[in-house]
């Protein structure tokens, strides 16, 4: 089929390729999601008391060396709270150290705004908080509570994209016909997408 498509791309106009090109990409993303569901989503309980945090997985999954992860707080390397813009979930990064392992927990509740918190996302990060407090007097490294779209190269990513963005108007503007205007459009709403969770996330919530 991709042979096909390759081989018949040249006959195909530009907003032809465009609309396949997003099939295909709804087709990986549906695909993608489904198996992760499938396999990747493991049910699981979330015990906090003020000396750690334990997780249980209640299947076994290839994705994690066993079921059972527990951390003091101080052994935590990182806990951060991010928002899922098209799910319109909250998820919530772990990284312990013993093991050096990374779990997403994700939360089934729904959020329409973007600023809210969860009823188990106040508790986990308010321990977080409490923990980075008691850090602070003693001199040790808080918990990292920066989340994915925080890290260094998602803001880099960003910029550079503003940056290309502005170049593309500035040419298109300039020179109209240098520059396909399905594949701007294409280009713009990728850019959208990215832009829009980036800025959810990383903005100062109320």
């Amino acid at each position: 089929m991709i042979v096909i498509i390759v081989a018949a791309a040249n006959d195909l106009p530009d907003w032809a390729l465009m609309m396949i090109t997003f099939l295909i990409v709804g087709i990986a993303a549906y695909w993608i999601i489904g198996f992760t569901k499938k396999w990747g989503t493991i049910p699981c309980t979330v015990e906090i008391s003020e000396s750690e945090l334990k997780v249980t997985l209640k299947n076994k999954s290839v994705f994690y060396p066993g079921t059972v992860f527990q951390s003091s707080w101080a052994d935590l390397k990182s806990a951060s709270s991010g928002y899922e813009t098209q799910r319109q979930e909250r998820f919530y990064k772990v990284q312990f150290s013993k093991p050096n392992l990374t779990i997403y927990l994700n939360s089934p509740e729904k959020l329409t705004d973007a600023d809210k918190e969860t009823e188990f996302g106040s508790f986990f990060l308010a321990y977080v908080a409490l923990q980075n407090s008691d850090s602070e007097k003693q001199g040790k490294l808080p918990i990292d509570t920066r989340n994915f779209y925080q890290s260094t190269w998602a803001k880099a990513l960003t910029y550079l994209m503003w940056l290309v963005l502005a170049g593309l108007i500035i040419a298109k503007i300039i020179i109209p016909e240098s520059i396909n205007s399905w594949k701007f459009a294409q280009f713009g709403i990728w850019s959208a997408i990215w832009l829009s969770s980036y800025y959810i996330n990383t903005r100062k919530r109320k």
